[in-house]
Parts: C-alpha cells; sequence; structure tokens
C-alpha cells in the first residue's frame, strides 16, 4: 500500500505578514513601503508578549466613553505596551516648546502628552511624537464640531509637529490610533490601528505591528537609519 505522504503548509513569509499588516491599516499619503520593511525587519515585526496582550484585553473591555478614562489607557498604552516609561511627558509637564498658538485660526494647539528624547541621547528634552486624545468615537479626519478651523485632528497634529519641528504626531480617541507623520519634504503620511480589534486576539500581528514600528525600541534603541523617522523618509 502507498504512502501517503502530507505536507504542511508553510508559515507565510516575513514579507507576507508585512503585507497583512500594512493593508489593515489603510495607509494614506507616503508611509512605509514593503521594500523598506523587509530590509529593517527581515524577520517580521517583533511578538507581543502575552501578558502585555492579557492586559490589554482587560483594559479595552473595561474602557468607558468618558475621555478620562480614555487619556489613562492612552498613557497606558504609551508607558508600558509601547514601553516609553520616564521619557513620556503628560499634562502639564509638556514642555512649551511642543504648544503652538495660530491666532489665524483662534486656536492654541497643545498635545496631551510628548514622546521626550532622554537626557542620555542627543537632542535631550526635545520631542520625537506629540500625542492628542480626543472623545470616543470623534471622527479623527473631519472637521471638529462648534470649531472655527475647519482642520480635522489628523490636519491640526500634521500642522502642529510641523510648527515644533516634530516629524511624528499620534492622535487617538482612545480606540482608534492614527500615526501622522509631516513629511519635511511635503505631504502628510497616516495610518490607523484600533485598540479593540487588538482586544478581539484575532489580528495578532496587527497589535505586534503597532508595538513594533511605535514602540520605544524603534525610537531610542536601533541605529538611525532604523529608526522610524528614517524609514519613513526612505
Amino acid at each position: 500500500m502507498a504512502t501517503v505522504k502530507r505536507f504542511k503548509p508553510k508559515p507565510p513569509s516575513a514579507a507576507a505578514k508585512h503585507a497583512d499588516w500594512l493593508n489593515l491599516v489603510d495607509p494614506t499619503g507616503p508611509f512605509l513601503t514593503l521594500p523598506v520593511l523587509r530590509k529593517a525587519l527581515p524577520d517580521g515585526t517583533d511578538r507581543t508578549p502575552t501578558e502585555l496582550r492579557s492586559e490589554l484585553r482587560g483594559r479595552v473591555e473595561q474602557l468607558g466613553r468618558e475621555l478620562g478614562h480614555r487619556q489613562e489607557f492612552v498613557r497606558w498604552v504609551l508607558t508600558t505596551l509601547l514601553g516609553f516609561e520616564s521619557t513620556v511627558a503628560w499634562g502639564r509637564i509638556v514642555p512649551e516648546t511642543c504648544v503652538v498658538a495660530l491666532p489665524e485660526h483662534g486656536v492654541l494647539l497643545r498635545p496631551d502628552a510628548a514622546i521626550l528624547q532622554p537626557a542620555n541621547h542627543t537632542k535631550a528634552g526635545s520631542a520625537r511624537l506629540l500625542v492628542s486624545v480626543y472623545p470616543a468615537t470623534t471622527n479623527l479626519r473631519a472637521h471638529l464640531p462648534n470649531e472655527r478651523w475647519a482642520a480635522s485632528p489628523i490636519d491640526r497634529m500634521a500642522a502642529l509637529c510641523r510648527s515644533v519641528g516634530c516629524q511624528l504626531g499620534l492622535v487617538t480617541d482612545g480606540d482608534l490610533f492614527a500615526l501622522v507623520w509631516a513629511n519635511p519634504t511635503g505631504g502628510v503620511g497616516t495610518a490607523t490601528w484600533i485598540a479593540s480589534v487588538f482586544a478581539e486576539g484575532g489580528e495578532g500581528p496587527l497589535l505586534d505591528s503597532f508595538a513594533t514600528i511605535l514602540g520605544a525600541k524603534r525610537f531610542f534603541s536601533v541605529a538611525p537609519e532604523n529608526q522610524l523617522e528614517a524609514l519613513l523618509a526612505e
């Protein structure tokens, strides 16, 4: 009797995994490309520790609609999930160098948080990532109600980034997390991750991509050419 050989399907390649999560974040404008991702992350994204996945799931399940609750969740995402810890300046301790007045529009752009360059790095104290938190279900791409200036939250973040000389911003309502890249040579690139999808457990690669691309390691622990701003420019 002939022996039937059974072949196990090959696991998807790192390139295929990159393509999957990149499609899920719906990039617009200039953003990361597959060749850049394959070169910088040849083995794919880092695996998020099980304990962090579990804690994230519990926090999302308990996430209410109150702005204060959502701000606390965002703070946990920055300090613990993404690993920025003490480099996060929150609320009143955000430096005034990260605040910009636009009198022509009648607004003061002040981020809720900023990731600052640590003391042991060059340009210590300068902003690497600005963060703005909006109420639940805010349309991050639409005109804010009762605001004279028609700029959306994403547009406002891009304007703030350009004004203070920080290329990267994160705009969130506590569920949607939109990364904003204010390209120094022109144009704005965005990509959006969804925390409630992370918590469902069905899109593990999506959470892994979020923690890898926006994690502290990508800002402070890799060579300059592999840091997020350089990968986006490439």
